[in-house]
């Protein structure tokens, strides 16, 4: 913040930290139109995950309809059966797989 005489006043700014984890896709799932996939990936802490994406045809390029990728499971199994129990999508195509 500046005063009336252009001086800066104290102020503190507070900078964020980001850990920024990266992952590997280790299975993914498509609908019969191959206009949505769910990606089941492993990060670097051995942690399992899941995100819902839908093609766009105006970008020609793949977004996150969910914020699923945040939840964490111990194994690929557990990501994937809490995906079918989150994604309406995925529970239809995925009925028997694990």
């Amino acid at each position: 913040m500046y005063n009336e005489t252009g001086g800066l006043v104290n102020s503190t700014v507070r900078l964020q930290r980001w850990n920024v984890m990266s992952i590997e896709i280790v299975r993914t799932f498509t609908n019969p139109a191959k206009t949505r996939k769910l990606n089941i990936f492993r990060r670097d802490n051995g942690s399992y995950g899941f995100e819902d994406m839908k093609y766009g045809e105006e970008e020609s390029a793949w977004s996150p309809v969910g914020r699923y990728s945040v939840a964490v499971f111990d194994t690929e199994e557990m990501a994937i059966r809490e995906s079918k129990s989150r994604v309406s999508w995925v529970a239809k195509e995925l009925k028997d797989a694990i």
